[in-house]
């Protein structure tokens, strides 16, 4: 049992690493919102033994996971700016970075970090889809089209992007001739409507199991045992 591990062995960070990868797949599998909860919040607590033996961008990024499910957005932009800053920093971290700054509402941050990460990752539709909603949240609505747009290339069959993208792209050139004051009630949405969007959204568990032995990362979620 992985906690038993880490209880006889607490300086090994391969098992805190399986442990809240274990604690991450048992929640988002979960029915049970309350049993979900307290998997992410499991994920938080090993996540931080974790990142006491390690501050590489993976036991960070898995760290950001459980706090991006357990909703503490700040706490998790506060852990991926450790390791963002660097030319070298992959996009899903980027994206994550920015995923937690928009759900706490730091849309230019989230803005800076998502440029990034369709940069490194222009295929990632989930990158581009809330870096177009933090641009309308912040009435940059021709960026926002333009991003939908550019979405509409890697997914053409996306009804999401293709709502956006029709809502506005076609009177978008009207924005480049100074008329955009006469069309921004047309480029809104409801607020409603917008957050229902958005939470399509999906945290990716990529690489969270890469450390796993072969073999291991499909029984992970049976190998937590009980508690300490």
């Amino acid at each position: 049992m992985l906690n038993r591990a880490t209880a006889n062995d607490p300086r090994q960070a391969s098992a805190w690493f399986l442990l809240t990868s274990a604690y991450l797949r048992r929640a988002t599998s979960a029915t049970d919102e309350t049993k979900a909860s307290a998997d992410y919040l499991g994920a938080v607590r090993t996540g931080e033994a974790l990142t006491r033996l390690r501050s590489d961008e993976e036991a960070m990024g898995l760290y950001a996971r459980a706090l991006i499910g357990a909703q503490q957005y700040a706490r998790a932009a506060t852990a991926l700016e450790r390791v963002a800053a660097g030319d070298n920093v992959s996009g899903i971290t980027l994206y994550l970075l920015g995923l937690s700054y928009s759900r706490a509402n730091n849309f230019p941050k989230a803005i800076a970090a998502l440029e990034r990460a369709v940069a490194k990752t222009p295929n990632d539709t989930n990158a581009y889809r809330e870096l177009g909603y933090d641009y309308e949240k912040s009435k940059l609505y021709p960026k926002a089209f333009a991003t939908y747009e550019r979405a509409l290339k890697v997914a053409p069959d996306d009804a999401g992007f293709q709502e956006r993208a029709l809502s506005g792209c076609g009177p978008l050139q009207n924005h480049e001739r100074g008329l955009a004051s006469s069309h921004e009630k047309a480029y809104q949405w409801s607020e409603f409507s917008a957050q229902r969007w958005r939470s399509d959204v999906r945290v990716p568990d990529r690489s969270l199991t890469r450390a796993a032995p072969r073999g291991m990362a499909s029984s992970l979620s049976n190998q937590i045992g009980p508690t300490s």
